[in-house]
């Protein structure tokens, strides 16, 4: 009987000191809750505050330029670039200047901090060659002085004799070279460049040799205005600005890099059809990504208002740039060659090329900008 009550007594106070632990877990349990609540709360009235808004990105019409805000800290505005409507602050001394994404284009240009000091003309140049394309437009071409012709050619057929003849005593003849190694003689329209080919030859080291010409590109920002304001006065640039080709550019353009051109005569607007097949033979030519468009006037207005308190001087100067390249060629040797000694002489128009960008560029007085 004693044992009996002893095991009782045993299994009662088990259950009791059972209950103390499980209730002591239960208000520890409850603290933790009671202090991550209000945290919790917070949290979500953080996620959905009012204060915090998105709104989707709203593309430019035409004649509209939107700010693109990067803001950064301690960082001091050197300019803003403009490109395809888009206005995105340009800071001093600083990778959000994207000289990664100009790898293909030229430095920004620089003001000097003190706005007293002259204002460049030009921003720097980024250089860079390509290869010429598979064309070669020439006023005139002695093809009986290509050395290895008999080779290249039945040159005792009549009418290849006569076909070489004639090309050699006439203007306006050019050279195709082809994917095969083959080239292509005939004679070109010099309002169109429109080919009419005479015959075919096959692989000439002479004529291999014409097409290893370049083509240097020349790309920098060109000052097109700009003025001394006050303090707390606002610089404004308005005026037409002209970007693109026109259809005679686009044929001084193809004679100076070798590019086929598709255009008809009396000049005027380039075609769109026309700029993507230039664009696309500038990419090859270079590796990258070029685009060129039909010509278009269209007036900039651009601004920047007041310089910031702290800044130290009592004026700033504002200055816009447009984006320019120039290509000229380079002549390889047996190309130099053929037009010292008087075998070739190319199109008179085959000298130099200018494309003007629509991409601008406004400068200001370090630490001037908003």
């Amino acid at each position: 009987m004693f044992i009996i009550c002893y095991i009782v007594n045993l299994i009662n106070y088990l259950l009791s000191e059972i209950k103390t632990i499980i209730r002591g877990i239960f208000m520890k349990t409850y603290k933790k809750l009671a202090t991550l609540a209000p945290i919790a709360v917070l949290s979500t009235s953080i996620l959905v505050s009012p204060v915090m808004t998105f709104a989707a990105e709203k593309s430019p019409t035409e004649g509209q330029t939107i700010q693109k805000n990067v803001a950064q800290q301690n960082h001091i505005i050197q300019g803003y670039l403009i490109k395809n409507g888009i206005k995105t602050p340009i800071y001093k001394g600083d990778s959000i200047t994207d000289q990664a994404e100009q790898t293909s284009d030229a430095p920004y240009p620089q003001l000097s901090s003190n706005p007293n000091d002259a204002i460049p003309n030009a921003g720097a140049t980024h250089t860079e060659n390509g290869n010429i394309g598979s064309i070669l437009y020439f006023q005139h071409f002695n093809f009986f002085k290509l050395g290895d012709i008999k080779n290249t050619v039945e040159t005792d057929s009549a009418e290849n004799l006569g076909v070489l003849m004639g090309l050699t005593m006439s203007s306006n003849v050019y050279i195709e070279k082809q994917d095969n190694g083959t080239f292509i003689f005939g004679k070109y329209d010099p309002l169109t460049l429109q080919k009419k080919p005479s015959m075919t030859v096959n692989s000439n080291d002479n004529l291999k040799s014409l097409f290893d010409s370049t083509i240097t590109r020349d790309t920098f920002f060109s000052k097109v205005g700009s003025g001394v304001v006050p303090k707390n006065g606002t610089y404004t640039f308005s005026q037409a600005v002209t970007s693109g080709l026109t259809t005679s550019d686009a044929i001084g353009g193809a004679l100076t890099l070798g590019y086929k051109v598709s255009v008809t005569e009396g000049g005027g607007i380039f075609p769109a059809a026309a700029s993507e097949e230039f664009s696309a033979q500038l990419t090859a030519s270079y590796n990258h990504t070029i685009t060129v468009s039909s010509q278009v006037t269209n007036t900039q207005t651009l601004s920047n208002p007041k310089a910031p308190d702290g800044y130290q001087y009592d004026k700033y100067v504002g200055a816009v740039y447009q984006l320019k390249s120039i290509y000229k060629m380079n002549p390889s040797s047996k190309l130099n060659e053929f037009l010292t000694n008087g075998t070739a002489n190319l199109d008179n128009r085959a000298q130099s090329f200018q494309y003007d960008d629509s991409t601008l560029y406004l400068a200001v007085t370090p630490g001037a900008g908003n």
